[in-house]
């Protein structure tokens, strides 16, 4: 094999593992983001319940977390 065929497999072997790296890291990013904003939906639920009722039961805990398939 001529030694320019080597380079340029090589080459094209960084470039895919590299576009692999960034398309696998943008879906974790993305997963993480929708984590976040779920967590922050339970958490402004749970927190208004508290200031509104203040006796917050169990059942109406585990509803809301239920809402948000966490249990």
């Amino acid at each position: 094999m001529p030694p320019i065929a080597i380079a340029c497999i090589s080459s094209l072997a960084t470039l895919t593992s590299a576009l692999s790296v960034k398309f696998n890291l943008r879906g974790k990013k993305d997963t993480l983001g929708r984590n976040i904003q779920e967590l922050n939906k339970i958490k402004d639920r749970l927190d208004y319940s508290v200031s509104y009722n203040g006796n917050l039961t169990e059942k109406e805990c585990n509803k809301i977390l239920e809402e948000f398939r966490i249990l």
